[in-house]
């Protein structure tokens, strides 16, 4: 059911004629934007922000992705620029990693949840789930995010 936040699992088309598989949604951890999950070529998903998803087509007169084919599954294949399987922060709470999914300008983002709280899918520049930390104050220097189990 649409009702202006969420929406059904499918295929769309969008104002353009182009078919996306859509899987999920995730939020962005530093801006807080929503991105639709575009799984239409399961080795490079793409995101779609969720303004552009939900917004009128050029005519005015209907979505700029309308619903053609419902599905139930969801795609298990993502890029692998991060192997999937838990990860630990520096600051110790653990996250499932599903991989990595591309932003329209060609960025590259984590797809991870936390395995705690509320578990809301999350993305994270790829770069910035990859650094090196530096923190002195806790007496902590090296990467952010380590694999701890696949």
């Amino acid at each position: 059911m649409h009702n202006g936040h969420l929406y059904p699992l499918g295929w769309y088309l969008s104002q353009a004629g182009t078919a996306h598989h859509i899987v999920g949604m995730a939020q962005h951890s530093e801006s807080g934007a929503f991105y639709m999950l575009d799984a239409t070529k399961p080795d490079d998903w793409q995101l779609i922000d969720v303004s552009t998803f939900g917004s009128q087509n050029h005519q005015g007169n209907g979505p700029a992705f309308k619903l053609i084919e419902p599905t139930k599954g969801g795609v298990h294949v993502l890029a692998s620029d991060v192997p999937a399987g838990t990860y630990q922060h520096f600051k110790g709470r653990t996250y499932t990693v599903y991989g990595t999914a591309t932003l329209p300008d060609g960025s590259k983002m984590v797809l991870y949840r936390p395995t705690y709280g509320q578990q809301i899918l999350m993305l994270r520049p790829l770069e910035m789930f990859t650094e090196q930390v530096d923190k002195p104050e806790i007496s902590y220097s090296g990467p952010r995010f380590w694999r701890v189990g696949s």
